[in-house]
């Protein structure tokens, strides 16, 4: 059985790419061409970065900022970047201008690796030199002679060296950067890699955004090391989906929670439609004793939408719904779960491909130490562990103990050693798509119209994550509507950030602690119905909590004037509407061109 080198990233790629020398490496198709990548092109296409790199006078250790949609050439400058000495620092397309500038700020890249499809003059006007993503593999020269000596530079496989700064997702404001040296990946690719199965010759698609640790581990270095074809779509909708499903059968996928729900709701509307939903009820309660060969056979129709061959689906970022879960084991298609964080380099545990156990995110990968305090919070300690936040001595220290990492997050052990996930930090918000909203700084947002005296934001619990809820204390002379005022809100707030419920509070002023703090515990208890209202004060809260009419947030989405938006675009006026679910059911690219411009596919 093959067996990659982990002693660097870059032995770990020029290994693979001996291996699977004749194999599909990358693949994307623009327009009507296909280009491809070949693994025996890799070593060659690293050393001419290299020399690229020495041409353009981009030392080593030089921080280079990635902001681009995923493609071949993002995803093999990322790689060049890990292994050649100098470090990336990836941020999410979807981040707003105001925190890449303050991500610019903390980290003072000097080059910026961009699509030159974004609308960047800003970067120019910081002095940082800029080079297109898509242009790469013209400039750089794979045929040199002696691709294969990069192995002898002991810069480049130095474990302790630091070969990006990922900024956490979730964070609004200023998000953390957590510090990847290639120790690190490495160490994670290394515990992972036992518990997957054979994928030799696997196919898979590059979904979730290269910016994220969950893409470049799942998504792009762990099937390198199988020799896996991965295939990059220019733009990402539902059809384009269905169609590259078709075409490339993918073998195994990686998606956030959110994607699987999305896909399931639309497999029973089109159940509801064709007159065959009574018959998918009956099937999925026969097929919990039917084996795996024959719910493939039962659920054909499912199956093919996805290619035939499709064995299971990774998945992670959020909690996963269990009735989504099963509903996918029911008709064949394993959903394997797993558990992590950024500082921990993605992946802590997962669960078995042979043996999964819905509402768990499995057992703790090799290497890696699981514990719980008293209070039910998790810690992660392992060799994968971040060396702590860029320029952040203080929230490194709160968060890097003795213990472990301290995620916030919730959970125990069954009999079995499975970890549950119980709950979420009170204070962050965990969107059904994966990213998470710090309260805090979407507030210091909110009370900067001058019409709010004061407001609460809380999570609103609903299956398979949490939707942005916010209480408001209006100045006494304000007799504008609350919807108007959130709607303009709203218009200068990251889609991430988007208020969906929202209501006046009935008090002249919030719960207080004794440190004169918002008791944001008691507001949480209201706001998901766990405590009376009456039991705060002897008012009641405003009407019903007031739902943000969809037609507005998708406005504020796509960029699209709202009278424009029909009733397709708001999915019949259903309201659990993210950022995901925009993308993949909208059929356009709307999101995409507000952000910068019109990008080709």
């Amino acid at each position: 059985m093959y067996e990659p080198d982990y002693s660097s990233i870059l032995a770990y790629l020029i290994k693979s790419s001996r291996t699977w020398s004749h194999q599909n490496a990358l693949i994307i198709r623009r327009r009507i061409k296909k280009e491809k990548i070949l693994y025996q092109d890799i070593p060659g296409l690293l050393a001419g970065f290299d020399v690229w790199f020495t041409k353009n006078k981009i030392q080593k250790n030089t921080k280079i900022l990635f902001w681009g949609m995923n493609c071949p050439e993002y995803a093999l400058s990322l790689l060049s970047c890990m292994s050649l000495g100098r470090c990336a620092v990836p941020i999410d397309w979807r981040n707003s201008i105001e925190t890449i500038e303050g991500i610019i700020e903390k980290t003072k890249p000097k080059h910026a690796f961009i699509s030159k499809y974004f609308k960047h003059d800003f970067l120019k006007n910081r002095g940082i030199k800029t080079y297109f993503i898509e242009d790469f593999f013209r400039h750089v020269n794979k045929e040199l002679p002696n691709k294969y000596s990069l192995l002898e530079n002991e810069e480049y496989i130095d474990p302790e060296r630091i070969i990006e700064i990922v900024f956490t997702s979730g964070t609004t404001g200023i998000p953390k950067g957590v510090v990847m040296k290639q120790k690190n990946i490495l160490a994670n690719l290394k515990s992972v890699e036992p518990k997957l199965p054979d994928l030799t010759g696997s196919r898979t698609i590059s979904i979730l955004p290269l910016s994220h640790m969950l893409e470049q581990v799942a998504g792009l270095l762990l099937p390198i090391g199988f020799g896996t074809t991965i295939y990059y779509l220019p733009r990402i909708n539902s059809f384009r989906l269905l169609q590259a499903f078709s075409e490339y059968k993918p073998t195994h996928l990686v998606f956030v929670p959110q994607m699987l729900k999305i896909f399931w709701e639309k497999i029973e509307d089109k159940a509801k439609e064709t007159g065959k939903y009574n018959s998918l009820v009956k099937s999925m309660k026969v097929a919990v004793i039917l084996p795996g060969p024959l719910k493939k056979i039962l659920f054909s129709s499912i199956h093919k939408l996805f290619g035939n061959k499709l064995k299971f689906v990774a998945c992670g970022g959020a909690p996963l719904d269990r009735r989504v879960g099963e509903n996918w084991f029911r008709v064949g298609i394993p959903i394997i779960e797993g558990y992590g964080a950024t500082e921990a380099t993605a992946i802590a545990t997962i669960n078995d491909v042979r043996s999964p156990k819905l509402g768990t995110v499995g057992k703790s990968i090799p290497g890696v130490e699981i514990k719980i305090d008293e209070n039910g919070e998790i810690y992660i300690q392992s060799d994968s562990l971040s060396a702590g936040y860029y320029n952040d001595k203080e929230r490194t220290k709160t968060a890097f103990t003795k213990n472990g990492y301290q995620t916030g997050d919730i959970g125990e052990f069954d009999r079995e050693g499975n970890l549950h996930i119980k709950g979420r930090d009170v204070f962050k918000i965990v969107l059904p798509g994966g990213e998470k909203v710090f309260v805090e700084d979407l507030e210091t947002k909110i009370i900067q119209d001058i019409r709010i005296q004061e407001t609460c934001v809380v999570a609103k619990r609903i299956s398979g994550g949490d939707k942005i809820h916010a209480y408001f204390i209006l100045k006494k002379e304000i007799n504008h509507h609350l919807k108007e005022i959130v709607t303009e809100i709203n218009t200068r707030l990251e889609s991430k950030q988007q208020i969906f419920s929202f209501a006046l509070w009935p008090n002249a002023d919030f719960p207080r602690t004794p440190t004169l703090k918002i008791d944001r515990k008691l507001v949480f208890e209201v706001a998901n119905q766990q405590k009376d209202i009456t039991s705060i004060t002897d008012k009641t809260v405003d009407n019903a909590y007031s739902i943000q009419n969809a037609v507005d947030v998708l406005s504020k989405v796509s960029g699209i004037d709202k009278d424009r938006i029909s009733d397709t675009d708001t999915l019949a006026g259903d309201l659990n509407i993210d950022s995901y679910r925009f993308a993949f059911e909208s059929g356009s690219n709307r999101t995409c061109r507000r952000t910068f411009g019109n990008y080709p596919g």
